[in-house]
């Protein structure tokens, strides 16, 4: 059996599960656990520091939850653009929050929630895998690379193992679009740029969630630290990334000399954020969807 066969089989199989009863209360039971379980943990933490900011909630509000939802959006939609598929924002919104809460199941979910959603519109499946892989690749690359730049200044050595690492991953996603999409570099260019915002926003993210926890960290210190959430997703061993994000921002701290504590405190802070907005987010177009019927 060819290696496309089989992936066309497994992507019919968990798409079955996943739309079945069971499946949408396993992915619905899932994401209240992370959510509890976040909120638990961190509210512990938060306890042995005085006062979060009242304009950190508004900020996590206003800022951290909608630019969770442009960046997970953004990447769907461009891994779209590059099979030349056309897909509204939202439809790419509603595709990738469902791949995220897929990635809770211990099993690579969100691959397959694109990948079907791709093989709805005529795509093969061997090319869909492909440059669904490529995106998250591309993401990883540059990550690594802005991070070996910003390393370099504190330690050679983590800077040169960062950039080399971030040049390999960027040379194999190259192989992989040259392979499947056309222009490939034209493609590569704005997946780099969309990977340059992602590093950007999350490392601002974090950067202003320690200050309304009270302490400071450097916007390119935050930036490192934050590419902890790239790094738990491309090892893919814990579902959703769960415990591997934090303890990544941990040991990355320690280069900065930050308190490990207070890095995984404002990680915590950060999911706690997302998930509840991705809750949300599901439940307004499962919401609307019954409306429409």
């Amino acid at each position: 059996m060819s290696i496309g066969r089989q992936l066309n089989q497994k992507v019919d199989l968990v798409k079955k599960f996943l739309n079945s009863k069971y499946g949408l209360l396993l992915k619905w039971s899932l994401t209240f656990l992370l959510v509890v379980v976040s909120l638990v943990v961190s509210s512990r933490s938060l306890g042995a520091i005085e006062g979060f900011s009242l304009w950190g909630y508004l900020y996590i509000i206003g800022v951290l939850i909608p630019s969770g939802f442009s960046i997970i959006g953004l990447q769907f939609s461009l891994a779209c653009k590059a099979l030349n598929v056309k897909v509204d924002f939202a439809e790419s919104l509603r595709v990738a929050s469902a791949a995220t809460i897929a990635n809770l199941l211990p099993i690579p979910g969100a691959l397959f929630v694109r990948i079907s959603s791709l093989k709805k519109k005529g795509i093969p499946i061997k090319r869909a895998t492909a440059v669904t892989a490529a995106v998250s690749l591309v993401v990883l690359s540059m990550s690594l690379t802005i991070s070996g730049f910003i390393l370099v200044g504190i330690s050679h050595l983590y800077g040169a193992v960062a950039l080399m690492l971030g040049l390999a991953v960027g040379i194999l996603s190259l192989y992989i679009l040259s392979h499947n999409v056309d222009e490939s570099i034209k493609v590569l260019w704005k997946l780099c740029l969309l990977a340059m915002y992602i590093s950007l926003i999350s490392g601002m993210n974090l950067f202003f969630i320690m200050m309304a926890l009270g302490r400071h960290i450097s916007l390119s210190s935050a930036v490192v630290i934050s590419a902890s959430g790239v790094l738990a997703s491309a090892l893919g061993i814990f579902p959703g990334g769960l415990g591997a994000r934090e303890l990544i921002a941990g040991g990355l701290s320690l280069i900065f000399g930050f308190d490990a504590g207070i890095i995984v405190t404002a990680v915590l802070i950060t999911r706690v954020a997302e998930s509840l907005g991705l809750l949300i987010l599901q439940i307004g177009f499962r919401a609307s969807k019954v409306s429409r019927r």
